[in-house]
């Protein structure tokens, strides 16, 4: 797994994903048959969710993206908070509303 990486290495692995998607254009759809799973939980490999050695494999070579740190990326666990930016914090109000 290695260590965690920093939001900034985590975005740009994030826009490697996208773009080879959106330049090749794949859908979800497909990614998630290749990967075997639902096309929602693909989505969230962008930063919100890890995937099996396997699972990323068949991703990047569907996508054809030959880098070591995406593969890194999607196979580590994601920590909270490390997408950056503002904490959404509907939750919180909604919690203290019950």
């Amino acid at each position: 797994m290695g260590y965690s990486k920093t939001s900034e290495e985590r975005k740009h692995a994030a826009d490697v994903i996208w773009e080879a998607k959106k330049s090749q254009h794949v859908a979800y759809e497909h990614l998630a048959e290749v990967v075997g799973r639902n096309k929602v939980w693909v989505a969230a490999i962008q930063g919100q969710a890890a995937m099996s050695k396997e699972e990323a494999v068949s991703l990047v070579h569907c996508l054809h993206i030959d880098n070591d740190d995406v593969f890194s990326f999607l196979t580590e666990i994601p920590t909270k908070g490390s997408l950056g930016g503002q904490c959404p914090l509907i939750h919180l109000y909604i919690g203290f509303m019950k």
